[in-house]
């Protein structure tokens, strides 16, 4: 008897329309299980039919054993073959997920994409929908009478969604960024649009498709036109000691030489200078030189960092030879650049004229022929001279003559040429460099710490100065600028982001941890607030050129001290008072971090500094001095007089005729009608050496202006 839980046991199949009834039909093959190996052997059972099987089975089975056995288990070696890893990938998140969301009868659309939205903390985009909705409120611009916006109309019955799109962000999101717009079927046939601005009420399920995102970011379009050209806007400027060159950097890594040609035209013996009229001077006229591509974007695969191409600072050295030597920095690398007339090597015109080779074949023939012929002393012909001879014949209608190159000394062209590279000594990034008197070393600083170079080695520097903790977390101040003295080559100071000004001198010890002079102003009781210690940070210092006065410039003032008086400054200048009620909106969007520079005149009487809506201010620091200039870097310069000067001498005051703009012309204008454009900032401007003229950066535009 078959096992009733072993189907494949009994005789299972059709029946053979071609025996009787009473005969069985045939068994299907069945699976069996060999004692010998365990492999599983397709066979027939006990009682074959001999019609159904032939002698193939036993051609299959090779032969011997049982009749129609074929084996069917895994080839030898195949449990050792290795498995494929299985891998799984994280999503990016920064991908777009596809999601359907069903939406209940009886519920608002709106309100629950917007409840999804911030329950997953990501944007939704609604691609699709598909359902039956009533009670619709839409704004239609079609509605206005007078073509604005439009006003909302409330829409009652049912309609069928034909489109649905939008867009949903988490709160808090910019106003508009979030909203519906469907375009609706009636039951008429006519087709209605516009913006969902109130209940959308599902009449039934409704099927949406959207996408989800996340960090997408905020853009004001159009971008200003400084975005455009962000490469050329000017990073550094710097007069050399004579202030016949001047030199910009931009944030695209070049240099830009400029030289003086008024002084070159003006040239001449004693006798024809002093014929001219003293009294009339012409305002100096500065020429593009050259330019060069001193610094290009790297990659530190050590710590993933992206080095950026721009130029911090640009620092003169002293000239030798009619070339110039100056030094530029971006937030990693120091480069030593020679700057150098060549004569440019030309190739002219060949030696012999095509249309003149024909006539001098004969010639040029009958020299070589009549050469050829050489004897040696007893008599005898020169075999090896008749061999070099024949090696320079030339072939039988071939090229008759040899017509050479001829190389000359055209013009002069100024050639930039990288001396020396200072890579890999700072961890933080550049913010100033600095030459010193000796006209051999100069100092790096960053944020931490400032090193000492010698300008002919370029793998060694010296650390002189260290304000790095031993633990990260009790740092109260960085390093914002420092500057050599202008004739002691073994004096320095540094300023930090607290407001103080340390003098430092490398006689004293090899790491220069304690300074010789502070000097930092006491703040008044009951005056400090959150924004008390951003505004004191000092964002550049420069001394005057006889080395007495520093001039530091912080966010609101400038200050002037002197360095035989370390108790206080002896002058400050307010720049722009009149943004201290605005500090918290300047520190929204980070203005208050900007980094204005300051500079002094020749001879100390002057200081200046940038301010926003591309401005600049001109104090006069002399005794008794109340002049107070506010000017405009641009094309029709705008001058305002702060404070009426105490004497109407030769100043900057008389640089233009003033040009006042209207309130309506700047971005913002406060009761006294001082303008404050953020987007607009001059922060960078040098003064002439010797001369009352001043060089100021407004975004990728240089003025100068002169008195």
């Amino acid at each position: 008897m078959a096992n009733p839980n072993r189907w494949w046991d009994g005789n299972v199949g059709i029946m053979n329309p071609m025996t009787s009834s009473d005969q069985p039909p045939p068994p299907p093959p069945s699976l069996h299980l060999t004692a010998e190996d365990d492999k599983p052997i397709l066979g027939t059972n006990s009682n074959p039919n001999p019609n159904d099987f032939d002698g193939e089975n036993d051609e299959e089975s090779g032969g011997g054993g049982g009749r129609g056995r074929r084996a069917r288990g895994r080839p030898p070696g195949s449990k050792n073959k290795p498995k494929p890893p299985i891998v799984i990938t994280k999503e990016s998140p920064n991908a777009l997920r596809s999601h359907v969301l069903e939406i209940g009868s009886g519920t608002d659309i709106s309100e629950c994409i917007s409840m999804f939205a911030n329950r997953i903390r990501c944007g939704v985009s609604v691609l699709s929908g598909s359902g039956i909705v009533t009670n619709v409120t839409l704004r239609q611009p079609a509605a206005a009478p007078d073509g604005g916006r439009g006003v909302p109309s409330c829409l009652q019955g049912r309609f069928e969604i034909l489109s649905l799109s939008g867009a949903f962000l988490p709160a808090p999101s910019p106003p508009g960024a979030t909203g519906l717009t469907v375009y609706l079927a009636g039951v008429q046939g006519q087709v209605l649009g516009g913006t969902v601005v109130g209940p959308l009420m599902a009449s039934g399920p409704v099927m949406v498709i959207a996408a989800t995102f996340t960090n997408a970011t905020y853009e004001r379009l159009p971008l200003e036109e400084d975005d455009g050209n962000e490469v050329d806007i000017i990073s550094a400027i710097e007069f050399d000691k004579s202030g016949d060159h001047l030199a910009t950097g931009d944030r695209g890594g070049r240099v830009v030489l400029f030289e003086r040609t008024d002084t070159k035209e003006n040239g001449g013996n004693r006798k024809d200078l002093e014929k001219t009229d003293s009294s009339t001077s012409r305002h100096p006229e500065f020429r593009y030189k050259t330019e060069f591509q001193s610094h290009e974007p790297e990659f530190d695969y050590l710590k993933s960092l992206e080095i950026e191409e721009k130029i911090n600072k640009i620092k003169w050295c002293q000239t030798a030879n009619g070339a110039l030597f100056l030094l530029s920095t971006n937030d990693k690398t120091i480069k030593f650049w020679k700057v150098q007339e060549k004569k440019v090597k030309k190739i002219a015109s060949m030696n012999m004229d095509p249309s003149k080779a024909a006539g001098k074949n004969s010639t040029a023939s009958s020299s070589v022929s009549s050469s050829t012929n050489s004897y040696l002393t007893n008599g005898d012909k020169d075999k090896s001279s008749n061999n070099l001879i024949n090696d320079f014949k030339f072939p039988s209608g071939g090229i008759p003559s040899l017509r050479l190159p001829v190389v000359t000394y055209s013009e002069t062209s100024l050639v930039p040429r990288c001396r020396r590279v200072y890579a890999h000594a700072h961890d933080y990034h550049i913010n100033s460099i600095s030459n010193n008197s000796d006209g051999e070393t100069f100092i790096s600083a960053d944020d931490l710490r400032i090193n000492l170079w010698n300008l002919e080695i370029s793998n060694q520097s010296f650390n002189i100065v260290d304000v790095k903790p031993a633990n990260m977390e009790d740092l109260t101040e960085v390093i914002t600028c420092a500057e050599f003295h202008p004739t002691d080559c073994s004096t320095l100071a540094y300023s930090s982001s607290k407001g103080s000004i340390r003098l430092i001198d490398l006689r004293q010890s090899a790491l220069c941890d304690k300074h010789s002079k502070l000097f930092e102003e006491q703040e008044a009781p009951g005056s400090r607030s959150f924004f008390t210690e951003i505004i004191a940070s000092i964002s550049d210092i420069k001394f005057g050129r006889g080395g007495r006065y520093i001039l530091s410039r912080d966010y609101m003032t400038l200050k002037l001290w002197d360095i035989n008086m370390d108790s206080g400054p002896v002058s400050t200048f307010q720049v722009h008072e009149y943004l201290r009620p605005k500090l918290c909106d300047l520190y929204e969007n980070d203005s208050i971090f900007d980094k204005f520079e300051c500079c002094l005149s020749g001879d100390s009487q002057r200081v200046a500094t940038g301010s926003y809506s591309n401005l600049f201010r001109v104090f006069g620091c002399g005794p008794g001095s109340t002049e107070a200039t506010t000017l405009e870097a641009s094309k029709n310069p705008m001058r305002r007089q702060v404070q009426t000067p105490s004497r109407p001498s030769r100043s900057l005051s008389s640089i233009t005729r003033a040009v006042r703009r209207g309130g309506g012309e700047s971005p913002g204008v406060d009761a006294n009608g001082n303008s404050f454009d953020f987007t607009t900032k001059l922060l960078h401007l040098a003064w002439h050496p010797t001369e009352n003229s001043i060089a100021c950066a407004a975004a990728n535009s240089l003025y100068m202006y002169y008195a």
